[in-house]
């Protein structure tokens, strides 16, 4: 609506400068003997019948167009604060983050899913979070700038031609700009000093990430997989990741898996917590989190290349 509203006022002036354009030129075109004098009448009476060539008229004009680009950059304004718009667009930029960009972290390289969850693990992604964002946030914030630069052409173009802008019009635009800029900060601030979000968009955009590709980038095998139903049917097996491999002193091979391990990414456990079948599970994490012991499984590997799960925490 911004930009018809300019559309129009820029129309509106063009038309306003062929008028007296073309009036001028069918002038020196009779001077030079390259048009009749009825040719120059006729150009003076259609110029002086357009509502261009009445200042009144055309500052009406030019009015209306304003007032419509102001009204459609205040709802702008609303809808993009009411809407939460900019927390949106960042949340569908971070579903563009593709499971090859959790894969070729250092993070993952070293340790898979385990690792990720590491204070080092945790920085990385959000690193990939904080592109994605500010790639983003970039886009929409140079949008959003050329919107206001079109109001401000108007407004300048409705001045220029002696119209004297509706009380209130500065403040209400100012207000809503000012809104504007508030919620591209709010996003950058989650990510600057997260702590201080009361939204917790952050952590959101962690969840968001991390829900829908841990289990792609560390899917536990079908066959332990089918193994853990056998001793949880009610298990949602698109929440199990492959946590662990390891062997045990006696040689044994098993894999722990977890379902949803990113359920601790919160102010109580940021980063930098464990699950490690051979240890009792910290008491700190259990307090913050008393379903997870529900939530971990092991899967052993049998001679007959089958295998069986248990509950290691049970």
């Amino acid at each position: 609506a911004v930009e018809a509203a300019f559309n129009d006022m820029l129309d509106l002036t063009r038309r306003r400068k062929e008028s007296g354009a073309h009036l001028l030129q069918t002038i020196l075109n009779y001077e030079h003997c390259q048009a009749p004098l009825s040719q120059v009448v006729a150009a003076r009476e259609k110029h002086a019948a357009s509502s261009e060539a009445d200042p009144e008229s055309a500052r009406a004009l030019l009015l209306a167009a304003y007032r419509r680009q102001r009204d459609a950059m205040a709802e702008l304004a609303t809808v993009i604060r009411n809407g939460r718009v900019m927390r949106r667009l960042v949340e569908i930029a971070v579903l563009s983050i593709a499971a090859s960009d959790i894969i070729q972290l250092p993070a993952f390289s070293e340790g898979g899913c385990r690792s990720l969850f590491s204070p080092a693990g945790i920085q990385e992604l959000g690193e990939v979070l904080r592109n994605a964002s500010e790639a983003t946030l970039t886009k929409h914030a140079a949008q959003l700038w050329h919107t206001n630069e079109m109001v401000e052409w108007s407004r300048m173009t409705f001045l220029r031609a002696g119209g004297e802008a509706p009380a209130g019009t500065d403040n209400l635009l100012a207000r809503a700009w000012q809104s504007i800029v508030e919620e591209v900060q709010g996003m950058v601030q989650a990510f600057e000093h997260p702590h201080a979000d009361e939204s917790k968009e952050l952590l959101l955009l962690y969840h968001k990430l991390l829900d829908r590709l841990l289990p792609t980038v560390c899917p536990a095998p079908p066959a332990c997989v089918a193994a853990v139903l056998q001793v949880a049917p009610g298990t949602d097996t698109t929440e199990l990741v492959a946590w662990d491999r390891l062997t045990l002193a006696g040689g044994e091979d098993l894999i722990s898996v977890v379902a949803r391990p990113q359920a601790l990414l919160s102010a109580g456990a940021q980063s930098g917590w464990e699950v490690d079948v051979r240890q009792p599970i910290p008491a700190t994490i259990v307090d913050f989190d008393g379903n997870l012991p529900d939530r971990v499984f092991t899967c052993a590997l049998t001679d007959a290349g089958a295998y069986t799960a248990s509950r290691p925490f049970h």
